[in-house]
């Protein structure tokens, strides 16, 4: 309701999970979407590096309850437009809206300082990110397991058979230098619970 009473301002879709916001994005093409970063089935990070593979004119603007420097590291690399607290007031939702759908970079002035000083002073590479060596497909997989979904519920979910999720795995495994599933499992909760944490930290 916020965003219709913006001029300018048109909503031509919504989505509930970040795997129904990629393929209502690749439908609607819209001009900007305004993404979580954490969200069910398919976090905003992963959904982001999709839409920017698949539309490369539809800018995102990005929520985040984190103020991490690796946070906003990880949203810019995956080719977002812009960045806001959660907490952002219209005013400022209004702002990055109106930068981003001029082509600019938004990080609210709430992460500036030693986060974009770091940002600043790092290089950007893919080895930065500790799943970078994974399909697209693997990291659905390793969320699901952080979300503790059993192999049979991700086979359902994605549509696979449980063989091949439990061949997945093991790919992940050797490809993370993980020892076994148990290892994977510890692994995939923990970074879950940091983006969990990250997104009402602030």
């Amino acid at each position: 309701m916020a965003l219709e009473r913006m001029d300018g301002v048109q909503v031509i879709g919504q989505a509930d999970n970040g795997r129904d916001a990629v393929d209502e994005v690749i439908r609607a093409r819209p001009d900007i979407v305004l993404m979580d970063i954490l969200m069910p089935l398919l976090d905003g990070i992963e959904a982001t590096r999709r839409i920017r593979r698949d539309c490369p004119s539809t800018q995102i603007l990005m929520l985040t309850g984190a103020a991490t420097s690796e946070s906003v590291l990880e949203v810019l690399r995956v080719g977002a437009s812009g960045l806001i607290p959660k907490t952002s007031d219209l005013t400022e939702l209004e702002a990055a809206i109106r930068a981003v759908a001029a082509g600019e970079i938004y990080v609210s002035p709430q992460l500036a300082g030693p986060v974009l000083a770091q940002i600043a002073a790092r290089p950007v590479s893919a080895e930065d990110d500790d799943l970078a060596v994974l399909s697209g497909r693997e990291r659905e997989v390793i969320q699901l397991i952080g979300e503790g979904q059993s192999t049979r519920d991700i086979a359902s979910g994605l549509f696979i058979s449980p063989k091949t999720v439990a061949q997945h795995k093991a790919n992940i495994a050797k490809k993370l230098r993980l020892k076994n599933t148990r290892e994977l499992q510890i692994f995939a909760a923990r970074r879950q619970a940091q983006r969990a944490e990250a997104s009402i930290s602030a």
